[in-house]
């Protein structure tokens, strides 16, 4: 019990953490996506805007009644954002095709963020990189025929031999 006390004020540093190096005004981002401004400074206050990653708000302070949440404005709205969807670093936003830094809408919209197989010269690829798609296509295939007890132990001491 006494270890729990001695931690509380860690606690409280950590949720604070974000407005401990900025006067009330300064600027915050919002580190996680679709971030809610709440009415009020409770999990299940009404939703007053929508935030996305890399958002600017003006911190105006934390709640007064609870301080895991902080009193923002953004687009022209006031309201609470719990403290650990924010950060006082500006987030690093992703690029498009012109290195340009593009919103988090943006970029989703652009098809940036869909998962493209990475381009690869045959003759540059890791030696090790054959091996472990081989072994990854036999895994696979073990799995798809329904693998028993008895095809486990065998691959297991096939392994054990090498």
């Amino acid at each position: 019990m006494q270890s729990a006390f001695r931690a509380w004020p860690l606690v409280v540093t950590l949720f604070a953490a974000p407005a401990l190096a900025l006067a009330p005004g300064g600027s915050l981002w919002v580190a996680t996506p679709d971030a809610k401004l709440l009415k009020d400074p409770r999990a299940s206050g009404r939703p007053v805007a929508s935030l996305t990653r890399g958002q600017e708000v003006k911190w105006l302070g934390p709640s007064e009644r609870d301080k895991t949440f902080q009193e923002v404005e953004a687009a022209g709205k006031r309201g609470f954002v719990p403290t650990a969807a924010l950060t006082s670093a500006r987030p690093q936003l992703e690029t498009g095709a012109d290195a340009k830094p593009m919103s988090p809408p943006s970029f989703a919209a652009s098809g940036f963020s869909k998962h493209q197989p990475p381009q690869t010269n045959p003759a540059s690829r890791d030696p090790g990189q054959a091996e472990a798609e081989a072994e990854l296509s036999a895994v696979e295939a073990l799995n798809r025929d329904q693998v028993t007890p008895a095809a486990l132990e065998a691959k297991r001491k096939s392994l054990l031999q090498r």
